[in-house]
């Protein structure tokens, strides 16, 4: 039984490193984001409430991960505690 507890703690680890090394590689969590048609919400963690540094990478991040796509508007909302915030993404299909 040790043996596979073992096992399942490696593979989670791996898992684990893998879904950090995406995030890094994106500069957001795939899985906050969500788009339906011309329109993308992601979920982004702040420092605090005028880290607007966060947001512009995160802006700058999302257009390098979809090089089709052009940004046609943003904007931010505060969704918590002030250090989790909504970010609005209109865009389309570069011509």
């Amino acid at each position: 039984m040790i043996e596979g507890k073992s096992r399942t703690e490696t593979i989670e680890k791996a898992i684990s490193k893998e879904k950090e090394e995406l995030i890094n590689k994106l500069g957001y969590n795939p899985a906050d984001l969500t788009t339906v048609g011309n329109h993308s919400l992601l979920y982004i963690h702040m420092r605090n409430a005028s880290d607007y540094e966060t947001v512009l990478r995160t802006l700058d991040n999302f257009e390098k991960n979809n090089p089709e796509l052009e940004i046609t508007n943003w904007h931010a909302k505060e969704y918590s505690n002030g250090y989790i915030y909504h970010l609005f993404i209109d865009h389309r299909k570069k011509v």
